[in-house]
């Protein structure tokens, strides 16, 4: 069996003792003089202490830049806050509505709406007539009661009704609204 001792060497030895006697030393050696002057444990006035006092060095005097901007790139504008936000919302929604109401405006004044004509005949026993010739304005519309006639313009239209063996025609005249539609009664003599 192999031999467990240690050969002699400097890790086999013991330490040295680390106890120093520090009865003899006056204070730490000048090699190991604080860089620093010892804080003033007097509190006269520093006149007195023949001591200047400290000061801070005086602010630059070129003007304040932001490091992480290059000068040549411009700053951009603030972000405005939410009330200018709403009021510009307000300026431009109000724009739109003006803009829609003038739109709407010159289309009803460009394009006129267009009424419609419903022509009822009764005789005077309270009889539909049935058939009869209608005409609005001097055009024939229709051949038989009841006649509706669509995309009239609005105003004053004349309406003649010619009834089958009757020579004289019944003419009147109705008032037609742009998008309505207006119902006329015309009275005729019962047919024979």
């Amino acid at each position: 069996m192999p031999s467990t001792e240690l050969p002699d060497t400097e890790w086999s030895q013991p330490a040295p003792s680390t106890d120093v006697d520090l009865a003899g030393l006056d204070g730490p050696p000048s090699s190991f003089a604080a860089p620093f002057p010892r804080p003033v444990t007097d509190w006269r006035p520093l006149e007195e202490l023949n001591v200047e006092p400290v000061t801070a060095p005086p602010p630059a005097q070129r003007p304040l830049r932001l490091s992480s901007v290059p000068p040549s790139m411009p700053l951009s504008e603030p972000r405005p806050s939410r009330v200018e936000q709403r009021r510009r919302q307000g300026r431009l929604f109000g724009a739109l509505g003006l803009a829609l109401i003038v739109v709407s405006a010159l289309g009803l004044w460009l394009f006129p709406r267009t009424g419609a004509l419903v022509i009822r005949l009764r005789t005077n026993r309270g009889a539909p007539a049935g058939r009869a010739e209608i005409f609005v304005d001097g055009t024939k519309h229709c051949d038989t009661d009841p006649c509706v006639v669509r995309g009239l313009p609005a105003g004053d239209r004349t309406v003649k009704v010619i009834l089958p063996g009757n020579r004289e025609p019944q003419t009147t005249t109705a008032h037609v609204d742009g998008g309505d539609e207006r119902t006329l009664w015309i009275d005729v003599p019962a047919s024979r």
